[in-house]
Parts: structure tokens; C-alpha cells; sequence
């Protein structure tokens, strides 16, 4: 599966410099850094993972989500992967929402909410959903 950029959105706020990035997989060098994001243990407890994830297995994953229709995202900041995003358990127009903002120095800053906002946008325009949730 190739590695190129399907697509990707970047911010209208200048001082964000934040882009959401649709790839295949983070296989381009993401796949350690999403996997440390995963394992840091605040992140893991949030996330309810209970066993750390390889970088092949979050490349696997991302893999997965895609074969079962989900939406992965990479969301960067000014070229610096700041985490990812996923629309996943699509059904027709709707799917569930999930974000993490890996560096704990970048949580609970607003980024996390930028990102929603242009995925959420993302979500209405470009891929026509009119339901979004998160659990």
C-alpha cells in the first residue's frame, strides 16, 4: 500500500500551523512515535489500552481500520506529529469519533480542539457524514 498523502486539510488559524493528514498508514517514520504516544501511560489509561502497542502493530492497525472502512488521521503541527484521529464504526452517515494529542506538554492547550473542529468539518463537507458521536 502506498505512502503518499490522500489528502490533507491545513488550519485557517496562522499561529496553529496544524494539517490533518489522510495517509494509507504512518509508515513513514509515524509508526514509533504514535506507538510511544499509545504507551505513555496518561495517554493509555484515557485510551483504556491495557497493553503496549509496536510501531508494526499501529501500522497494522492503521491498515485494519482502513479495510474496515474506518477514517484514520495523522494531525500535525507545523510538520511535528502531534497525535491522530479517526472517524471509525462508519455506518451510511454516521461514525464515532476518537482524537489523542500524544505530547502530554501539548495536551489541554486547545490543540485537541482545533483539530476537532477541522475534522469535524472534514466529516460534513468531504465525507458526508450528518451523525458524529464519541463514547
Amino acid at each position: 500500500m502506498p505512502t503518499e498523502i490522500r489528502w490533507s486539510v491545513t488550519s485557517p488559524w496562522r499561529r496553529a500551523g496544524c494539517t490533518l493528514l489522510s495517509r494509507p498508514c504512518p509508515r513513514s517514520g509515524r509508526g514509533p512515535s504514535l506507538a510511544a504516544f499509545y504507551n505513555d501511560s496518561h495517554n493509555a489509561a484515557m485510551m483504556t489500552h491495557t497493553q503496549e502497542a509496536s510501531a508494526d502493530e499501529v501500522v497494522e492497525m492503521f491498515h485494519a481500520m482502513r479495510d474496515a472502512g474506518d477514517r484514520p488521521f495523522l494531525l500535525e503541527q507545523d510538520g511535528e506529529l502531534m497525535g491522530d484521529a479517526d472517524f471509525r464504526g462508519v455506518q451510511g452517515v454516521e461514525a464515532e469519533f476518537a482524537i489523542l494529542v500524544g505530547p502530554r506538554v501539548q495536551q489541554s492547550r486547545g490543540l485537541g480542539t482545533r483539530f476537532a473542529a477541522m475534522l469535524h468539518a472534514a466529516a460534513v463537507r468531504v465525507m458526508g457524514f450528518e451523525r458524529i458521536y464519541a463514547t
